[in-house]
């Protein structure tokens, strides 16, 4: 289950979670929506997990984009511990806490409650510093950090970009997301609801990389859009085209997926290509990004999860080997 974990609270975006959770064993046609509702497995697996959390720590639980929690709400009268909800958008929902809880307090704009504790300024605070979807970020900035290894510094040897022929002293493992289920159907119900939330209007989603094939692959069964591929953009491989005239509709708009966007070589080639083709680009997705203040997108949609700057990830690029390994020894 995906928890975001800090001193005193455990924090659980009970949507994101659910999505995984109610995906049918063996389906082949899942569809993204933005609103989710509790079904009886992923309860069951949280009323246990309430049970291994430590005493001492407060459990907090995202509402956000819930509709549908009822059996939850009465899992609840049992149980004795302080309990915060964050996020109670729907009036529905609002209506059954009430009733199934009748000892808990709410804000005065209603949108937090607690139970089994005072609604005090401390606790006004708390709400309010995690609410606005900065539990799911957490949990995404925590996936991004899992993918993401150090080079060894005895001997250094620097990891080599193929989009774009830099080098790094980092290498991003986006392959290592595709072996946990679980993170990598978080990722792409973040990418989902990014791109329904923009209200872009595009007719298919295009990737030019094999990481990004998976991506899109999943989110266009997610959203029920075509998907194009265009495998080998970059120095590294030759521009494999295929199909390419037959398949770019022209006049179409689609939203380009990528997994981690360094410099946006791979992008802005991909976007001529489409450019020559009378198509456009009113958008792109990804997981993380490098330099997200490069402004090559229409209108600049550019849609991400995690900018590894802002969270003070250490990534750094360069030209030429030598000067990677210059900035890596001045790390040490």
């Amino acid at each position: 289950m995906q928890v975001y974990e800090e001193q005193d609270f455990v924090m659980i975006p009970l949507a994101m979670n659910a999505f995984f959770y109610n995906i049918p064993v063996g389906t082949d046609k899942i569809r993204y929506s933005n609103s989710v509702s509790i079904g009886e497995k992923f309860l069951a697996i949280l009323v246990q997990y309430f049970d291994k959390v430590d005493e001492g720590k407060y459990i907090i639980l995202d509402l956000q984009d819930t509709d549908y929690a009822f059996h939850l709400f009465q899992k609840l009268k049992t149980i004795t511990r302080p309990i915060l909800f964050l996020n109670i958008i729907s009036e529905t929902l609002h209506d059954k806490i009430k009733e199934d809880l009748p000892t808990i307090q709410f804000s005065a704009e209603q949108r937090y409650a607690v139970l089994n504790i005072s609604f005090d300024d401390t606790i006004k605070e708390i709400c309010e510093k995690y609410s606005s979807s900065v539990i799911s970020h957490n949990i995404y900035v925590k996936i991004v950090r899992n993918l993401i290894d150090d080079i060894p510094q005895n001997p250094v040897e620097p990891q080599k970009l193929d989009s774009s022929g830099l080098y790094s002293n980092m290498y991003v493992n986006v392959k290592r997301l595709f072996k946990y289920p679980e993170n990598y159907y978080s990722i792409a119900f973040g990418l989902a609801k990014k791109i329904v939330d923009s209200k872009i209007e595009y007719d298919g989603l295009i990737s030019s990389s094999k990481n990004g094939a998976i991506l899109a692959n999943l989110l266009g069964m997610l959203l029920n859009k075509k998907v194009i591929h265009i495998i080998g953009l970059g120095p590294k491989y030759s521009m494999n085209t295929g199909n390419l005239q037959k398949e770019i509709k022209k006049r179409k708009n689609y939203i380009y997926v990528f997994d981690f966007r360094c410099t946006g070589t791979e992008m802005k080639a991909l976007l001529a290509l489409i450019s020559a083709n009378e198509a456009y680009v009113t958008g792109a997705t990804g997981i993380a990004v490098y330099k997200s203040d490069q402004i090559d997108i229409v209108n600049n949609n550019l849609m991400y999860l995690v900018d590894l700057k802002t969270e003070n990830i250490p990534y750094k690029i360069a030209g030429e080997k030598e000067d990677i390994i210059t900035l890596m020894s001045k790390q040490q």
